[in-house]
């Protein structure tokens, strides 16, 4: 039984081949650690929102009364479409008053919105517990003053804060060293050292799948290999849209054109924090080609932006060629 980070390190480095050791850490935390939905779900929430009109709040009847609470509610304007925002005020602007239907009517809406992407109920009720107890937190304080009226929170400003703090109101749990709950960003910021201390060669890799993603891939030898511990965990909690002949074990440890293959929606933007000039997807990747990209990266630490890498990168046929066959597909 693993206690803690350095006896999992200790075992790890007991295995022989990289391959080995890179999935014994990975099943490690595949049987061990659990997603942050409530943190995904406050990422759906966002939807297409280009940005909130943060500092401008706004003033409106307070129809969601308990018996001591504020004629008015104060709420954070938006601009952009997001579906959820909208179904959640059509339930507070359909509502009869009742404080206590409304907030069952709220749960029962982040219930069936977890629902919709996961098969587990004792997951989907975790983390709408979770959630809701943000809710509370506002709608059920005490009414404020603020300038000659007296005020309570909208469910708006509850969403705001949900969008804008996501990280902070559900961050990552460790325990011993070990990361026990996140969300990509966190398992591949925890994971990179740890696969360093193992003696893997780990490179963080930003890009999109549905959402923005996070990932790690490593290098085995001359061989680049991809570790989706994220993809792996969704597949063990029943997420939706997966297809079904897709293991957790296919994301633990892969080719990288592997993943590009089960999910063709995937790209890479940022390799090591740096932004690419064009994406890495599988119209475009090579393994000679990605080789050549970590090369640039690693040995020019002043490459920090795509036209920086551009120019770096203008002696190299073969990346003019691959912008160019990216731009076509586009």
């Amino acid at each position: 039984m693993i206690s803690n980070v350095d006896e999992l390190i200790g075992e790890a480095n007991k295995k022989q081949s990289t391959e080995d050791r890179v999935k014994f850490i990975m099943n490690y935390f595949l049987e061990n650690v659990k997603y942050n939905y409530a943190n995904l779900f406050c990422a759906y929430l966002a939807g297409n929102l280009k940005g909130w009109n943060v500092g401008n709040l706004e003033c409106i009847k307070n129809n969601i009364k308990k018996s001591n609470d504020s004629e008015y509610a104060l709420y954070y304007s938006y601009v952009g479409e997001s579906r959820m925002i909208k179904d959640i005020e059509k339930i507070r602007n359909q509502n009869d008053g009742g404080f206590d239907s409304f907030i069952t009517e709220i749960e029962k809406y982040i219930k069936s919105e977890l629902e919709s992407h996961l098969n587990n109920k004792e997951i989907v009720d975790e983390n709408a517990k979770l959630i809701m107890n943000h809710v509370h937190k506002f709608l059920d304080s005490e009414p404020f003053e603020l300038g000659d009226k007296m005020y309570n929170f909208d469910i708006l400003y509850v969403l705001h804060d949900l969008i804008q703090k996501r990280s902070e109101i559900f961050p990552p749990e460790f325990s011993d060293g070990l990361i026990t709950n996140g969300v990509c960003e966190d398992y591949t910021n925890f994971l990179l050292p740890l696969l360093e201390k193992i003696g893997v060669e780990a490179h963080a890799i930003e890009g999109s799948s549905e959402l923005n993603h996070a990932w790690v891939i490593i290098k085995d030898g001359t061989e680049f290999k991809s570790i989706d511990l994220t993809r792996a965990v969704f597949i063990r909690d029943g997420f939706k849209g997966i297809p079904k002949d897709q293991t957790s074990q296919d994301w633990l440890y892969h080719d990288v054109d592997k993943g590009f293959e089960m999910q063709p929606t995937r790209s890479i933007t940022k390799i090591d924090g740096h932004e690419l000039p064009i994406k890495i997807n599988g119209n475009n990747y090579t393994p000679e080609f990605f080789e050549k990209v970590i090369h640039i990266i690693s040995k020019e630490q002043k490459v920090s932006t795509p036209k920086q890498m551009v120019e770096t990168f203008e002696h190299e046929n073969e990346f003019k060629e691959q912008s160019e066959d990216d731009e076509l597909t586009r």
